[in-house]
C-alpha cells in the first residue's frame, strides 16, 4: 500500500458496520481520530463505505482490495460498451472501443491505486445513470447520479453530460428539454447546498 492506503486502512470508521452513519461525518482520509491536514477536504462516504466491505471480508490484504478496485473496472467497461452500442448504434464499434478503454495503460493509477477507487465508482454509477436516462428511467438515473456524488466530487458535473446527451441523441422536443434535465441540476445545487452549508467537510474550488 501506498500513503494514501495506509491511511485508508488506519480509518477507524471503516472497521465495523456500526459506524456507518460515522462515515458522513468525516472526510475521506479520515484516521486516527483526525483528518489527514493534506486531503482534509475530500468527502466520498459511498466509497469509505466499500473499504468498509473490504476490511470486513479482508482486514488488511491488499489482495481483496485490488480485487474490488478490477471488478468496478470490468463493470465500468461493460456499461461504457453498453452505452456506446445505443448511442454509435454498431456494436462492433463499441465492443472496440470499450476493448480499447479497458486495456489502455492510462488507467493504471485509477485500477490499482486502491485509494483512487472513488474515480472508477463514480464513474461506474455516472454511466450507469446515463445509459439509465437513454432508456427513459429518470427516477433510477437520478438515483445513481445521488449515489455518484458520495463517491467523487467531480460527479457533480453529470448534469451538464446529460444535457449533451439529451441534445445530441435523445433529441427531446425543446419544451420538454429543462422537464427532462432539470431534476438533475436540481440533485446539483441541493448536493453543492448540503456541502456548503450542512456538510461537516466543507466544498471547495
Amino acid at each position: 500500500f501506498f500513503d494514501a492506503e495506509n491511511i485508508i486502512l488506519n480509518n477507524p470508521t471503516i472497521r465495523s458496520f456500526d459506524q456507518i452513519p460515522e462515515l458522513f461525518k468525516h472526510g475521506y482520509f479520515y484516521f486516527k481520530g483526525r483528518a489527514a491536514p493534506q486531503w482534509d477536504e475530500y468527502y466520498r462516504p459511498l466509497t469509505s463505505l466499500t473499504f468498509m466491505l473490504d476490511h470486513h471480508f479482508w482486514k488488511a490484504n491488499p489482495l481483496g482490495y485490488n480485487l474490488t478496485n478490477l471488478f468496478l473496472h470490468i463493470a465500468l467497461c461493460i456499461l461504457y460498451f453498453r452505452l456506446l452500442a445505443v448511442l454509435l448504434d454498431h456494436r462492433i464499434a463499441a465492443f472496440l472501443a470499450a476493448l480499447l478503454y479497458a486495456v489502455h495503460t492510462i488507467h493504471t493509477e485509477a485500477v490499482t491505486y486502491t485509494a483512487s477507487r472513488g474515480d472508477i465508482l463514480g464513474i461506474v454509477l455516472m454511466l450507469a445513470a446515463m445509459l439509465l436516462y437513454l432508456r427513459r428511467r429518470s427516477m433510477a438515473a437520478l438515483f445513481c447520479y445521488f449515489l455518484a456524488l458520495f463517491s467523487k466530487e467531480t460527479m457533480i458535473l453529470l448534469p451538464f453530460y446529460i444535457l449533451a446527451l439529451d441534445i445530441g441523441f435523445v433529441k427531446s422536443r425543446p419544451k420538454d428539454l429543462p422537464k427532462n434535465t432539470g431534476p438533475f441540476f436540481l440533485v446539483m445545487i441541493f448536493f453543492w447546498l448540503y456541502r456548503k452549508f450542512l456538510c461537516p467537510i466543507p466544498f471547495t474550488p
